[in-house]
């Protein structure tokens, strides 16, 4: 049994239920689709900033201190980049993301990703890839934010 995320769309979003949690924990994607989780965990670093995660210069989430987002995605190449959202200066903004480079997932049909957002001073969010066994513990401490289907 899959993650359904049927309807789900960076554009069209409705709040999460504990069922859509508890679901996402699960860790199983459809078997045409990849997953990618990303998370924020109870870091103290950036705890009161919260973050934007772009998929292919689209914004899709915001992730803030203990939350995950699910991203579903068909076959193909996807860039994916965190930054510091709601920066209250452009000068900010330009500083914190200035020399980031997004991480590119090559998607395949049943797999999952995993990445987690940490915060940088000076730096703001970047994405930072971590494996299965590392992931799943934090991911079950956090509570969902998003899900999305691309």
């Amino acid at each position: 049994m899959g993650l359904i995320l049927a309807g789900f769309s960076p554009s069209i979003m409705r709040s999460v239920t504990e069922k859509d949690d508890e679901n996402a924990k699960l860790f199983e994607p459809e078997p045409a689709r990849a997953l990618v989780y990303v998370f924020r965990d109870n870091s103290f670093l950036g705890q009161r900033a919260a973050s934007q995660l772009v998929v292919n210069n689209v914004p899709v989430t915001k992730n803030e201190r203990n939350q995950f987002s699910v991203v579903s995605l068909a076959s193909g190449t996807y860039n994916f980049f965190s930054y510091s959202s709601g920066e209250s200066s452009v000068t900010v903004n330009l500083i914190h993301n200035k020399s980031k480079s997004p991480i590119t997932v090559m998607a395949e049909p049943g797999k999952i990703y995993y990445f987690q957002e940490v915060f940088k001073p000076m730096g703001g969010f970047i994405l930072k890839t971590i494996s299965e066994e590392e992931a799943k513990p934090k991911i079950r401490k956090c509570k969902l934010a998003a899900l999305h289907q691309l």
